[in-house]
């Protein structure tokens, strides 16, 4: 009985590792492009996107051009240095106007900008995982600077 309880303990154990070891994995990746799919954890508590995107989210977009951008599309940009995604609404031009899927007021003034993906899909929740796992190892780094007095 002790040796079965052995076994199911080291296999928990490596199936814990592989799970942070996938998150850690996921971590790095949104760093850095994976070919021409972006990944994203959503941390934002505005919820503009609610109905497609919801804060503690992986999503996935695709590098795209403005010409495949349509209306209707939900796409990833840069906003006032802040990273955006949005639902393309309008299409004059040079110039893509977007709106938040959960906001009731006008849409933004003037064009989005730097547009560098389209949505593809999401994984629900999965980022809160990877935001937790964030905050934890910053709290953690900041307890050892207050413990070996470098704050």
């Amino acid at each position: 009985m002790a040796k079965a309880l052995e076994k199911i303990g080291n296999i928990l154990v490596i199936i814990l590792l592989i799970f942070f070891a996938l998150i850690a994995l996921l971590a790095v990746l949104t760093k850095f492009n994976v070919g021409p799919l972006r990944i994203y954890f959503v941390d934002s508590s505005l919820d503009s996107m609610g109905t497609t995107i919801k804060n503690g989210d992986l999503v996935i977009f695709k590098t795209t051009t403005p010409e495949n951008i349509h209306t209707g599309d939900v796409i990833y940009f840069d906003r006032l240095g802040s990273p955006t995604a949005h639902r393309v609404i309008d299409i004059k031009g040079f110039c893509i106007s977007t709106k938040g899927d959960n906001i009731n007021i006008d849409p933004d003034a003037g064009c989005a900008q730097n547009i560098s993906a389209k949505y593809l899909f999401k994984i629900p929740y999965l980022g809160f995982l990877f935001l937790g796992l964030k905050y934890l190892a910053a709290n953690f780094a900041i307890g050892l600077r207050v413990i070996f007095g470098k704050a």
